[in-house]
């Protein structure tokens, strides 16, 4: 039960975080990896890597997944949570595409 908890908190803080809250957004445009990415490298490996940070700060349902999985890592002590990642996934993308209203 408790599992599950963290999984549908993890979906609703990370769409909240990333898409509602201002802050955020001019914190990752300050580091240069907002909505467009402004910081890279001419060596591939470390490009990739901003590659990823930027596609995780910047995506809710893969925030969701990261926070999930290191959210059970830290309160349960199991690695379960990085095998329950693409659950977390699909219900933030569930909550934010039928779930979520516009204003």
């Amino acid at each position: 039960m408790i599992i599950l908890l963290i999984i549908l908190m993890s979906s609703l803080w990370s769409i909240l975080i990333v898409d509602e809250f201002i802050p955020w957004r001019n914190l990752l445009d300050y580091w240069g990896i907002g909505y467009e990415r402004k910081i890279g490298s001419q060596i591939k490996i470390i490009d990739n890597i901003f590659s990823i940070i930027h596609k995780v700060l910047n995506c809710s349902s893969c925030f969701s997944s990261w926070l999930c999985g290191f959210s059970i890592l830290i309160l349960l002590h199991s690695g379960i949570g990085f095998l329950l990642m693409p659950l977390s996934y699909f219900l933030t993308f569930f909550i934010k595409k039928y779930m979520t209203t516009s204003i």
